[in-house]
């Protein structure tokens, strides 16, 4: 009895609870229809996908402000790699045209010795002697037979000194060609180093324009992302910057490399090379060092320190250069170079005097010490000494002081090239720091080309 009174209440318990569950599903369907929770479930959804696409873009945005930077950094490389090419060019052609004018020097010396003895058989008749007339006042055949023979070596000069001549002049007249086609190879790296510079401007100023945009769209990704994610623009935008930030800062090492490689490139030397000359110490006449201008110091002779280069600039190894020591400079008193002009300022005679006293120098793409430097470093590093600030590119001289005409140049006054600089000493020279074969030394203005920019600081 007992146990049939427990399954009693069980199946009593069981109708109950079913009574219970068919009378709770209206109440259900009361709270939230289908179609509401199906809506609910696709907003959500739609907001994820929303979130994650705006993190997309914001992503892409990021990718391309680094590659901006990489294509300037690109550029700039390139445009190291232009101006190596420039400075090599230029050496080349003032090498061309310093061999070029010894070899005219030494034609013209052949051809002065040819008028002499042109000039001498003309005065002693022995060109138009005939045979007969050796006969004539010798007191022996003996004699007559001397007098022959010293006629015809005379001849045998003569013939010898006009094929000397000829052959110096003709040497000299494949070099200057030669030096002219450098010249002409000069021109044209010239102009591919302008067109470089001017692709590293365009690049920046392309950079600088789409950068604008992109922070733009990133402000508005982010201010659309906190909205979706319910939080603020300031929290997601250093969320975004922590995210950014890994690839960012690889990408700056990556730009860094390219241009460190286009200037580990360019740098080179040639130790020990027979055309190197060897540091110059500065003449001691005065041991006192160059101070500030001084309206004492008159302009130096260049050409007691100037080396004998080899006709070619030969190839340089991709090695860094080593320091040496630098020489300390002097206020010396010479006497100023043979044939120059003696106007100017005293500043610029004290300029020239200081620059002087480094002839010998190396050469070092990018240095600005007188542990080696290339010529715009030569040039700011002489100015820099006299109270005047120059920038780092060799038309950075362009900024500075004012212009004149290539017939008014004094001494002191900056020459500049395209893709070289030098300080002028007057009389169609200049010193500056040419290349790795030359170093900081005294050349001809006219071997780097005609009418450069002068530019005058001190007048």
């Amino acid at each position: 009895m007992a146990h049939q009174s427990i399954r009693r209440w069980v199946a009593a318990l069981a109708v109950s609870a079913l009574t219970a569950g068919v009378f709770a599903t209206p109440a259900f369907a009361d709270d939230a229809s289908e179609d509401q929770l199906n809506e609910a479930k696709t907003a959500q959804s739609q907001t994820s996908q929303s979130i994650a696409g705006l993190e997309v873009s914001l992503a892409q945005l990021a990718a391309q402000s680094n590659e901006l930077g990489t294509k300037v950094a690109q550029a700039q490389a390139a445009s190291i790699a232009a101006q190596r090419s420039l400075t090599d060019a230029i050496g080349d052609a003032a090498a061309a045209h310093e061999a070029a004018e010894q070899a005219a020097a030494k034609a013209d010396a052949a051809k002065d010795e040819l008028g002499r003895i042109s000039t001498a058989m003309y005065r002693d008749g022995a060109g138009s002697i005939s045979g007969a007339a050796y006969l004539l006042g010798a007191d022996s055949l003996q004699d007559a037979n001397n007098r022959a023979r010293a006629y015809g070596l005379v001849g045998e000069d003569a013939n010898k000194a006009v094929q000397q001549y000829e052959a110096l002049q003709s040497v000299a007249d494949t070099m200057q060609a030669e030096a002219e086609k450098k010249t002409a190879a000069q021109q044209k790296a010239a102009d591919a180093a302008q067109s470089a510079e001017d692709a590293v401007t365009s690049a920046k100023s392309d950079v600088d324009s789409q950068a604008a945009g992109i922070a733009s769209q990133r402000s508005d990704l982010i201010a659309q992302l906190a909205v979706q994610k319910g939080t603020t623009e300031a929290i997601e935008t250093q969320l975004q910057e922590q995210k950014e930030a890994s690839a960012k800062a690889e990408a700056k090492v990556e730009q860094e490399k390219i241009v460190q490689a286009a200037e580990k490139e360019a740098t080179r030397d040639t130790p020990n090379s027979p055309s190197t000359p060897a540091a110059t110490q500065p003449s001691t006449t005065t041991t006192t060092k160059a101070p500030a201008p001084s309206s004492s110091a008159t302009t130096p002779k260049p050409a007691a320190t100037t080396p004998k280069p080899a006709a070619t600039t030969p190839s340089p190894a991709a090695t860094t250069p080593k320091a040496t020591a630098a020489p300390t400079p002097t206020a010396t008193t010479t006497t100023q170079p043979s044939g120059g002009t003696s106007s100017g300022s005293a500043t610029g005679k004290a300029i020239v005097n200081f620059a002087m006293g480094y002839v010998g120098v190396p050469y070092v793409w990018a240095g600005t010490t007188p542990s080696g430097w290339d010529c715009i470093g030569f040039v700011r590093y002489v100015y820099k000494q006299f109270g005047v600030s120059i920038g780092g590119y060799t038309t950075s001289v362009l900024s500075v002081g004012t212009r004149v005409s290539y017939a008014n140049v004094q001494p002191g006054d900056i020459l500049y090239w395209p893709g070289h600089v030098a300080i002028s000493i007057g009389n169609g020279q200049n010193v500056g720091a040419w290349n790795e074969s030359w170093g900081t030394r005294v050349g001809k203005d006219s071997w780097v080309g005609s009418n450069p920019i002068v530019i005058r600081v001190f007048r």
